[in-house]
């Protein structure tokens, strides 16, 4: 069987406003960058062709600095983003699609460091089976659907699942899932790659794994540290 050409995106290009706007990406958990945590972990997924690491532009020279004195791996490309998350994902793909033949496109995000690389491999594998797979468990909070603060309805928690990045797609799914001018989650300010493509009837396999727990507010930075205490 042909080799596919399967590239990597590890979104950083947020502000961290939601903890205080200080670029949690590179804030330091144990004497490390955050970032580095995921790239830690991506490089050594041997069947990645590009790694393209979108940062926000105003520290692209710095972030170009700190990984490529870290990292000696050609397959990482340091790109800027864009305003929104969705914005980022679709320069990245662009990015990837200059490469030319990319097959499958993993997704991932800096602020979610507990990566591994059985987590990758696997949603890689599923993808290649089915077209897309996410990371996820299933629903443990009773999850309520909401209209100005007030509940409306409380959904079968047995039917729910919380889903994580890694993520990874056909690159022909979601390359168009992008462009697709019909599709009405694109005027969605925080559109999701997932939303994107259920929005076009694609489905997308589930890979259960524990939560890939997420740099959100600041003092998430204490459990993310309490996660890699030594």
């Amino acid at each position: 069987m042909k080799k596919k050409n399967i590239d990597a995106i590890l979104l950083a290009a947020g502000k961290g406003e939601r903890a205080g706007g200080n670029y949690k990406q590179f804030v330091h958990v144990h004497q490390k960058p955050l970032i580095f945590y995921s790239l830690e972990k991506i490089v050594r997924i041997s069947c990645l062709r590009n790694i393209i690491v979108v940062v926000p532009l105003q520290k692209i020279n710095f972030a170009k600095k700190i990984i490529y004195e870290r990292f000696k791996d050609p397959r990482i490309h340091i790109i800027p983003g864009g305003a929104t998350r969705r914005i980022s994902s679709y320069i990245a793909l662009s990015c990837s699609e200059k490469k030319g033949n990319t097959d499958f496109i993993v997704f991932h995000e800096a602020a979610r460091p507990l990566i591994t690389t059985t987590m990758v491999y696997s949603v890689i594998k599923e993808a290649m089976r089915c077209g897309a797979a996410i990371t996820g468990i299933p629903a443990i909070d009773t999850v309520a659907k909401v209209k100005d603060m007030f509940i409306t309805s409380i959904p079968d928690r047995k039917k729910m699942f919380y889903v994580y990045l890694p993520q990874c797609f056909r690159f022909s799914w979601i390359i168009k899932a992008h462009r697709d001018k019909k599709n009405k989650i694109l005027e969605l300010e925080n559109a999701e790659n997932t939303e994107l493509l259920v929005n076009m009837g694609k489905r997308i396999k589930i890979v259960n794994f524990y939560p890939n727990f997420k740099f959100t507010y600041s003092p998430d930075i204490k459990v993310i540290s309490a996660f890699f205490k030594k």
